[in-house]
């Protein structure tokens, strides 16, 4: 049999992505790091820099700390990513969201779920949050 490198990568990454996260029930997810974001706002509605962002979870009180990807000259910041699939409840948990610049302070409840146990999905809640 002859070395097909496209066709066999493709097989691979399939089955890779298919072992990806695999909860007791046997549910295959994929191996991509799912996130989402906000973004923040000054009071004139331009992307806020330089907040101090805490995201935790109304359950436990914990705070859900996250690697955030770098500055955040655009004012999107993360709210929460696949990091946490194990901290929320698969129909979702309650997590506040609280921005902090100067004197300025900001919060939004979200709802955000982990279906099927994989990757975290927003169930509700704004996508931006506006400092006043």
């Amino acid at each position: 049999m002859e070395w097909n490198s496209t066709k066999h990568f493709a097989a691979l990454t399939t089955v890779v992505g298919l072992l990806g996260c695999d909860d007791p029930g046997g549910v295959g997810c994929t191996a991509e790091l799912r996130a989402i974001p906000l973004v923040i706002t000054d009071k004139a509605g331009a992307p806020a820099d330089s907040v101090d962002f805490t995201v935790r979870l109304v359950r436990t009180a914990e705070v859900l700390n996250h690697t955030a990807p770098g500055p955040n000259p655009t004012g999107t910041y993360l709210l929460v990513d696949d990091a946490a699939t194990t901290k929320l409840q698969p129909t979702g948990d309650q997590v506040r969201a609280v921005a902090i610049r100067g004197s300025a302070v900001a919060q939004a409840d979200f709802l955000i779920g982990v279906p099927g146990g994989c990757h975290v999905k927003k169930v509700s809640g704004p996508d931006t949050l506006a400092l006043p």
